[in-house]
């Protein structure tokens, strides 16, 4: 049995930035992760937005946690040469103007010394939210201003947060996960913890782990996302059930990626937990439309056409460019709330919960929006906490890493550089998004050695364009397949999710 300082469970954003945090030190660490990749769960499927807290309630740790996430994350994505962009946020109002109090042409307005909303207008209630949160740069513009910043946007109002950004959430975990295992942390994929074993030792648990392993640490970290509430039971904490809340999207054709050039949210819903449907621009240049809220009793992360009809009709309403030959692709995450339906009266009321029971194992629950912002600061508190525990030695320095480079992305002098150097470059694969066979390559030979297609979709881009793999897919798998797996082992993604039986011809399987 493999004994270890610190195990992570979970390799979703949280516990990749953790397990990065924890690679800086002289420490023996094991993330255990039940999906066949890292980001296989919630840090998948969301909108990718680097929060500025404006939604969030004043004195809350996800306030807190969300305002420090937002101001190291561009340093954060820099070490790992992950993109990121601030490209800001507008929340529009579709009736009724600014309020009359606000001055004519003037986006300071009556609020002063953070005293509250002069009306009561939803717009000057979020923007004195945020003012007492301490969200930089908030202001309210008009109906002029709105068609001068987004010509496209219908509305009659917005408050602009000029401090959002965007990132790709694929590429910003797994960045990280593979950071930590450059810099010696071990990752063990396709397994869950299925118990948790109390030992004579206080500073040692043992972790029964699917297909019968076993390991002990004497720290652990309990990032488990869906499985929180689980984890925390085997440890002795009760009291904190997960309720799945699946938020549907839309991914809309490059095509119509120029229409919006920052996200565009609507006034939050006062009746859900949820900030409502609203369009956020991709890093590759999509447009994606959503998420919708929906309380299910297991998870289950399926599209259904009753959200695919709500979010198009409000995506039309505010971006009425925008047609239905437009989408190219449907999907869900699921978010892992503490609480039940009917049990939220606003918007971010119920804070995070971090817990550290027993001794040295902490408990990440409820880790939702804006959890993919404050994943970094999140990462630093835990770990200064472990660190504080063990007292280890700190590296000398950190096995530099870099995110996967794209021809796509160089000019043309750049390319052609490329292709001299490697021939492969010249091969491309996936033509809606340039991706060539190097790439693939380059993605295959990953550090944690994920093998499956979405290991490569994420790395890459490829099969995430207008097609959605329709031309390049059999082209990946003749690579992978030259690569030495074998057709019969090729998985989309999840364990078991095999894509082949055997070839059509020569007689089918061996």
């Amino acid at each position: 049995m493999k004994r270890y300082d610190v195990a992570v469970i979970g390799a979703g954003i949280t516990g990749a930035f953790i397990a990065r945090e924890l690679s800086r030190y002289d420490l023996k660490v094991v993330v255990i992760e039940k999906g066949s990749d890292a980001c296989s769960g919630t840090s998948r499927a969301n909108s990718g937005v680097v929060h500025s807290a404006l939604y969030n309630f004043p004195g809350s740790e996800k306030a807190r946690l969300c305002l420090e996430g937002n101001s190291i994350y561009e340093s954060v994505c820099s070490e790992l040469g992950v993109p990121y962009r601030k490209c800001g946020k507008l929340i529009v109002a579709q009736e009724g103007g600014l309020p009359e109090a606000w001055k004519e042409g003037s986006c300071d307005g009556p609020l002063e010394d953070n005293d509250g909303p002069a009306t009561d207008h939803p717009l000057e209630k979020l923007l004195a939210r945020g003012r007492e949160v301490g969200t930089p740069g908030l202001h309210l513009i008009d109906k002029a201003a709105l068609n001068e910043m987004e010509p496209n946007i219908e509305g009659t109002a917005a408050l602009v947060s000029p401090e959002s950004a965007i990132v790709s959430p694929c590429a910003t975990t797994i960045a990280a996960a593979e950071s930590a295992v450059v810099n010696g942390v071990e990752f063990i994929l396709n397994t869950s913890v299925t118990d948790v074993v109390s030992t004579e030792k206080v500073s040692e648990h043992l972790l029964k782990l699917t297909g019968g392993a076993e390991l002990s640490a004497r720290s652990v970290v309990n990032a488990a996302g869906h499985g929180a509430g689980i984890i925390a039971e085997k440890f002795g904490l009760d009291g904190f059930t997960i309720y799945p809340c699946r938020g549907e999207y839309l991914l809309m054709d490059k095509a119509v990626g120029h229409l919006i050039s920052r996200m565009i949210y609507l006034i939050p819903p006062e009746e859900i937990d949820s900030l409502g449907v609203h369009l956020t621009p991709t890093i590759d240049g999509h447009i994606l439309v959503g998420p919708t809220a929906e309380f299910i009793d297991i998870y289950d992360p399926s599209t259904t056409t009753p959200k695919i009809v709500e979010m198009l009709t409000v995506a039309q309403e505010i971006l009425p460019d925008l047609e239905k030959r437009h989408v190219i692709r449907s999907f869900a995450g699921l978010r892992p709330k503490l609480v039940p339906a009917g049990c939220v009266t606003e918007y971010g009321d119920i804070d995070f919960e971090i817990k550290e029971f027993p001794e040295n194992v902490h408990h990440l629950l409820g880790i939702e929006s804006p959890g993919l912002t404050a994943a970094p600061v999140i990462a630093r508190e835990t770990v200064a906490k472990i660190v504080g525990y063990f007292e280890p030695d700190v590296k000398e320095s950190m096995v530099p890493y870099t995110w996967y480079p794209s021809l796509a992305d160089l000019g043309t002098d750049e390319r052609q550089m490329a292709i001299e150097q490697d021939p492969n470059e010249g091969v491309v694969v996936c033509r809606c998004e340039g991706i060539t066979k190097a790439e693939i390559l380059r993605a295959l030979d990953n550090p944690l050695d994920a093998k499956g297609l979405n290991g490569i979709k994420y790395r890459t881009r490829a099969m995430m364009g207008r097609c959605q793999s329709g031309y390049c897919t059999p082209k990946i798998t003749d690579i992978m397949i030259d690569e030495g797996i074998r057709l019969e082992e090729i998985e989309m993604g999840t364990p078991g999710s095999y894509l082949f039986t055997g070839p059509v011809k020569g007689g089918g399987p061996e």
